[in-house]
């Protein structure tokens, strides 16, 4: 929390008046530090009335008196007390302080004083006066730009108390903060303890986005209403506005109506338009927008890829949790031009006949996935489908293009190349986990995995790294507890070189055949195959899998075409844990990801499972 710190400084202002403590102790002999039932007493003498604890916008009403241990433990105390004296009998002997607190009739501290550190080890009575200091109070001046201050902003405040700032109110706009200056610079959410001198605190305001009469070019914009959100789809929708160097940034939860369609925020598709597509930032500060309905209603038909964002081309969104429902996509429909998702958690669940459906992205071309977690459903009566990216084809240039550090715990159903994590993949996936149950429906599907349902490359990368599948994977043929279908036919006599790479993975996930007689499926890949018209080279690499969740590591390795396979993958039992955890980590420790400035996640033991 953002505070108000200034130099602590002595009050100068000390009462004359003494507050008298008179040590009694009993005729009898020494007694030991341990009895309750004798000891010392001691006796507190207040003034009925002490005109000098008295500031002129408070009163001294009352008195609190604390009787403390030598460690600043409260032995005892009385809190308020009005009368003239107070009592405090057999007290143990040892080390005490007394604390004494004139305070205001609300409450406030106006004067405080303490006493030295007593020692009670003697029959002798002793005699201590405490000096009550009078308490500084400091002026708050409130700038606020034609708003109303809340009743609950205090006019002063005091050293001993923390003062926490309450919202103005304007209409047509949205409180942004209070600060310290006119420049708005040092923003402050309170006024810490110890703080001294008068303040002025400025009031920050933001139009609200829906009475806007100008699309916004530059700057950084409160997202407060479902009218804000509504306003950023129709100037997206509008055919030339992409918001670059604009941030959105959401103030608040927005709950939206399940009865009404949202149009998504900007268009494009297959590399086609998406110069309309979103080019700024979406920064939903830890915030949520709930009861989305999305439907085909992008403002181009041939371009739409229905989701919270048609298209992000080159834009951000970060820090943003969504709930509704889907037909094809949460978060983003297309995704191009290095446009990036982060810190983000998708509830929205998705019922599709549509090919290429996501938790978080339909269709990729070039982009980055991180820190995400989708715990929405998956339902497609079409192919290429996974919990957080359905179809990411390097028929448009992916570059450098990873998903890393994601999660998925929903369920996903499609007719084929079905995955946890990513349906078709050409890019680098990394550090991700899928708990969710994964299900291919068609008798020939490519491939149906815990990660990716299918994935190869021509790029020299690490296509699936460090991933970890705890998910049932099921199928009526090429079943991979990490990927499907290792893999695949290009189509075309290129004489491509594709790498097909599974590194560093673990499958905890029952992989099985749901009908047919078909064997292809294995705890790692269920197929390795290619084409005729390029060389494929496939590489399993210090990837295990759980035995008993599925017969073999691979379930096929085809003879299609030119190719060399290299299988490192290997079963391993529940006592065999901790070896498999050091190996995973001397492999992540030793190797970096492609991406500048990552590293593969540490792994370890969570009960009788992996994790990391």
């Amino acid at each position: 929390m953002k505070s108000f710190l200034q130099k602590k400084i002595c009050p100068h202002l000390v009462l004359s008046a003494f507050i008298l403590i008179a040590i009694a102790f009993p005729s009898c002999s020494l007694l030991n530090s341990n009895s309750v039932d004798e000891g010392a007493s001691i006796s507190v003498i207040l003034p009925s009335k002490n005109d000098r604890a008295y500031f002129t916008k408070e009163e001294a009403a009352s008195y609190a008196v604390r009787l403390c241990k030598e460690d600043g433990e409260i032995y005892r105390e009385k809190n308020p007390v009005l009368e003239e004296t107070v009592e405090f009998e057999n007290i143990p002997f040892g080390k005490y302080q007394v604390t004494v607190k004139a305070l205001s009739a609300q409450n406030k501290t106006v004067a405080s004083g303490k006493s030295e550190l007593i020692e009670l080890n003697s029959p002798e009575a002793v005699t201590v006066a405490i000096q009550l200091i009078l308490n500084q109070y400091f002026n708050i001046t409130y700038e606020l730009d034609g708003g109303t201050n809340s009743p609950d902003n205090p006019s002063i405040y005091t050293m001993d108390e923390e003062v926490v700032l309450s919202a103005p109110e304007k209409d047509m706009y949205y409180f942004d903060g209070w600060f310290t200056e006119g420049t708005f610079q040092n923003q402050v959410e309170s006024i810490a303890m110890e703080s001294t001198g008068d303040l002025t605190l400025y009031a920050r305001w933001q139009l609200k986005l829906e009475f806007f009469e100008s699309v916004p070019t530059s700057g950084r914009y409160l997202v407060t209403s479902v009218g804000d959100l509504k306003k950023i789809s129709e100037w997206a929708n509008g055919g030339t506005v992409t918001f670059s160097g604009v941030t959105f940034e959401l103030a608040n939860d927005i709950a939206l109506s399940p009865d009404e369609t949202w149009k998504s925020i900007g268009y494009g598709y297959n590399g086609i338009g998406s110069g309309n597509g979103f080019k700024g930032t979406f920064d939903g500060a830890g915030h949520e927008i709930s009861g989305l309905k999305i439907d085909t209603t992008s403002v181009d038909g041939s371009y739409n890829k229905p989701a919270f964002f048609g298209c992000v081309s080159g834009g951000t969104v970060k820090n943003l949790t969504l709930r509704g429902t889907s037909v094809l996509a949460g978060f983003v429909g297309f995704f191009a031009d290095g446009a990036k998702i982060d810190n983000c958690i998708n509830y929205v669940d998705i019922t599709t006949s549509k090919s290429g459906s996501g938790g978080f992205v339909g269709a990729y071309s070039k982009g980055y996935v991180t820190n995400c977690v989708n715990y929405g459903t998956i339902t497609s009566t079409s192919s290429i489908a996974g919990g957080i990216a359905g179809d990411v084809n390097s028929s448009y240039s992916q570059g450098d293009s990873y998903i890393a550090n994601c999660t998925n715990y929903g369920d996903v159903t499609a007719t084929d190349e079905t995955g946890g994590i990513i349906g078709f993949s050409r890019i680098a996936v990394y550090n991700c986990k899928n708990y969710g149950k994964i299900t291919s429906t068609d008798s020939d599907a490519d491939g149906t995995g815990g990660i990716a349902g299918t994935a190869y490359t021509r790029d020299d990368i690490k296509l699936i790294a460090n991933c970890l599948n705890m998910g049932e994977i099921s199928g009526k043929g090429n079943v991979g507890g990490i990927c499907g279908g290792l893999g695949g036919s290009w189509n075309s006599n290129n004489n491509y070189i594709v790498k097909c790479n599974i590194v560093n993975s673990v499958n905890f996930g029952n992989v099985s055949i749901s009908s047919g007689s078909s064997t292809v499926y294995g705890g790692i890949a269920g197929i390795c195959y290619g084409d005729e018209y390029n060389t494929f080279t496939f590489d399993i690499e210090n990837s295990f899998t759980l035995t008993g969740k599925c017969p073999n590591t691979v379930g096929q390795e085809a003879n299609d075409g030119n190719k060399t396979t290299t299988n490192n993958a290997t079963f391993f039992d529940e006592a065999e844990i901790a070896s498999v955890v050091s190996q995973l980590n001397s492999w992540a420790s030793s190797n970096s990801p492609a991406a500048s400035g990552r590293s593969y996640s540490t792994w370890k033991v969570s009960g009788s499972t992996i994790s990391f």
